[in-house]
């Protein structure tokens, strides 16, 4: 309980030590790019979603325990996060969370078992809509 305790806080510290000060980002105008006029041509649009879980449309559906483990999310300034909660055991997500910059994000009863997480950030989210489901990615990323 401790190392996920630890590890959780090392994840948290990370992505706030990661923030950009400075108020020429991408994410910062409302200056379509030509990287963007291109995604948009094919089918992709700018998109902000509210801090929490994505919906089933994302291609997840949502796992949810009966005791009520949590754990927060906060991001500083500089991009936002899209966060899987993956399970060590079967390697499949549990939840998606999209956590928007300078904000915190509570996430709620989460099962017992343990889990890792895959991480993007960046600006500008973008969706595109594929059948049943949507796509969504960061425009411009900092990797």
């Amino acid at each position: 309980m401790m190392k996920k305790l630890l590890f959780f806080m090392y994840v948290l510290a990370l992505l706030s030590s990661c923030s950009l000060v400075g108020k020429d980002k991408q994410g910062d105008n409302n200056v379509v790019t030509p990287v963007q006029e291109t995604m948009m041509s094919n089918g992709w649009e700018l998109s902000t979603p509210e801090g929490g879980d994505f919906d089933e449309s994302m291609g997840i559906k949502p796992v949810y325990g009966l005791q009520d483990n949590y754990f927060d999310i906060t991001i500083g300034q500089g991009f936002s996060v899209a966060v899987k909660i993956m399970s060590l055991k079967e390697h499949k997500c549990i939840r998606y969370i999209f956590v928007p910059e300078g904000q915190t994000v509570t996430v709620n009863e989460i099962p017992q078992g343990k889990y890792y997480l895959k991480l993007a950030y960046g600006n500008d989210w973008m969706v595109k809509t594929e059948g049943n489901y949507t796509l969504g990615k960061f425009q411009e990323c900092f990797l």
